[in-house]
């Protein structure tokens, strides 16, 4: 991961200023751990603001506007995404996936599980992306 941009997220996971969200990158207000990392890239220039869908309240980060939900790689990079990290994000970040996997002792895990299944709050993502990326 690039360090620059880890120390970036590192201090904005750990702010206390970001509602926790589920599920999406986006609804609402509230922010997965990779929903934080997208918003830095937006910040930076590397994705346009993303696209609200005003139906669910959710945000698609990455690219061109659309509501349609999309499943396949190829599709996100045209549609951009609402769970996962767009390409030009995991590009700029230093990831090789949309959904940052890393070995926890003899389990394989990932941020979006952590943050939406395990119920990690953002300190402690911050801590896991401290020590395995």
């Amino acid at each position: 991961m690039e360090p620059l941009i880890k120390a970036q997220w590192l201090e904005r996971l750990r702010s206390g200023t970001i509602e926790q969200g589920k599920q999406y990158l986006r609804c609402g207000e509230a922010r997965c751990c990779l929903g934080v990392l997208c918003d830095l890239a937006v910040e930076a220039g590397v994705i346009p603001v993303p696209f609200h869908n005003t139906t669910d309240d959710t945000y698609c980060y990455g690219a061109a506007p659309t509501t349609e939900r999309v499943a396949d790689r190829a599709s996100e990079e045209i549609h951009g995404s609402y769970r996962s990290l767009p390409v030009a994000v995991q590009k700029w970040a230093g990831f090789n996936d949309s959904v940052p996997p890393y070995r926890d002792n003899r389990y394989y895990r990932n941020l979006a599980d952590d943050n939406d299944n395990r119920g990690m709050n953002f300190n402690e993502i911050a801590d896991t992306i401290e020590w395995e990326f």
